[in-house]
């Protein structure tokens, strides 16, 4: 597994090379529930944009963890201190905790990253992402020259970065099996994208819609190689740092409505 290490094992995923036959569309383990916008009318000459989600990206450990201890210390209050509010304020500051949460950890992405309203576009011909750091891009080393020349700065405003189908040597496709009723589905997570100009993009879930990108490059027949990959103790961490508080605050806003209402 060359091109270092696979990217570092899909950035902190063990991967597991496993064969695989040539998937389909049609193909509900993969696609039982992929809906995009252009679906439906979507031909060889389709052209297809789907949106870049970044409210998921990973902040700076500090802010991270500063956003944690605020959110679950807010949820544990009511808790400790029993009505300390009236019942309308209190279900008011909850109530709003949430998407207040969600928009400012939008706005420090955005500051962080440099990012808004991003979008990537599959066709036939080419693969359209946007040029930015919330995606990983490497250079191969046999690729890198010994004595780099300086890069200049780059432009400002959005900016995107085309990858011709010529130019794809392989996409591997890192996913998760999951049983269910004796029933195996497949969840893709990541793409690796592997150029013959030596540059490698990695493209990972919770910021590309990865299923949807999926369909479109199994549609448009793009070669496509899978790894089954295991789960991450970093990125089990990483998903409840963001995603406990906010469930923590919804239950805790259900069980103030429960207690004061009913």
């Amino acid at each position: 597994m060359p091109l270092q290490t696979h990217f570092q094992g899909i950035k902190g995923h063990n991967t597991v090379m496993e064969k695989m036959g040539k998937i389909t569309i049609n193909d509900s383990t993969w696609f039982g529930a992929t809906d995009f916008k252009g679906k439906k009318t979507l031909s060889p000459t389709s052209a297809i944009r789907l949106k870049v989600v970044s409210i998921l990206y990973p902040l700076p450990f500090l802010l991270e963890g500063l956003f944690f201890i605020s959110l679950v210390s807010l949820a544990i209050l009511p808790f400790i201190y029993a009505k300390i509010w009236p019942p309308v304020p209190a279900l008011i500051i909850y109530g709003a905790t949430v998407p207040c949460y969600l928009l400012l950890r939008k706005l420090c992405i955005k500051r962080c990253y440099h990012v808004s309203g991003l979008s990537c576009l599959i066709s036939h011909g080419k693969v359209e992402l946007p040029a930015c750091h919330i995606m990983d891009v490497s250079e191969s080393m046999e690729h890198q020259p010994r004595h780099p020349e300086p890069r200049e700065p780059e432009p400002q405003g959005p900016q995107c970065l085309t990858v011709a189908r010529t130019e794809i040597q392989n996409i591997v496709v890192s996913y998760w099996p999951t049983t269910r009723d004796v029933r195996t589905s497949y969840i893709p997570h990541a793409l690796f994208i592997i150029t013959a100009s030596g540059r490698n993009i990695l493209l990972k879930a919770g910021v590309f819609p990865i299923q949807q990108m999926l369909y479109l490059l199994v549609y448009f027949d793009y070669p496509l190689t899978f790894e089954k990959a295991k789960w991450s103790l970093v990125h089990t961490l990483r998903l409840m740092l963001i995603a406990f508080p906010v469930v923590a605050h919804i239950a805790v806003t259900g069980f103030l409505y429960k207690d004061y209402f009913l």
